[in-house]
């Protein structure tokens, strides 16, 4: 029999002289569950974050997706035009107006815009500069006349805030955001 703690007369504690024989200690499960809580709540913290992450930026990603699809729209339908009175302050206006945008605090003057007559449907691909972010030399608001192809594309860096989530490109970790893309191609209406 053990003998008890003088600070718990019922004999559950178990002194600092019961504890040190081997046997006993190997056997004691005092503290079990604070140790296995504390080995498995950073892995859960961290998956918790991780889909927390994913989401925020797949919602972003489709936002810009659905704002741009609205804007397109109305450039192909020729509700919006390249002229004297309309240009690119005023196609970013049109664009930031969208409801989903502003839910989002997307920051309009951070969006990259490029909406410019290209001879045929093909594949552009995203212009970058030696770094990883978005080269904007020779965008802008060009969009051709009737029966033209056109192409909208609206570039965005969205930051990341769990930094080690590299989303499918490790470049995204060093740079500390994800590069968020949309794009319609289209012809405009006669």
């Amino acid at each position: 029999m053990s003998k008890q703690s003088p600070t718990n007369p019922h004999g559950s504690r178990k002194t600092w002289r019961d504890v040190v024989r081997f046997g006993q200690f190997r056997r004691s499960e005092d503290g079990a569950v604070a140790v296995e809580f504390s080995i498995v709540i950073f892995p859960f913290l961290l998956f918790v974050a991780m889909i927390f992450e994913l989401t925020i930026n797949y919602y972003a990603q489709q936002t810009l997706h659905e704002a741009v699809y609205k804007v397109a729209r109305k450039v192909k339908t020729k509700q919006i035009t390249s002229s004297p009175n309309y240009g690119e302050a005023e196609f970013r206006a049109e664009l930031c107006a969208e409801t989903l945008l502003t839910l989002m605090k997307f920051k309009c003057n951070e969006l990259i815009i490029d909406v410019q007559q290209v001879a045929s449907f093909t594949d552009l691909g995203t212009p970058r500069n030696q770094d990883g972010t978005v080269n904007s030399a020779g965008m802008g608001f060009a969009p051709g006349g009737a029966t033209t192809v056109n192409v909208l594309r609206v570039y965005y860096e969205w930051p990341i805030y769990v930094g080690f989530i590299a989303l499918g490109n490790a470049d995204h970790v060093s740079k500390g955001s994800r590069t968020l893309t949309a794009s319609q191609a289209f012809m405009i209406e006669p």
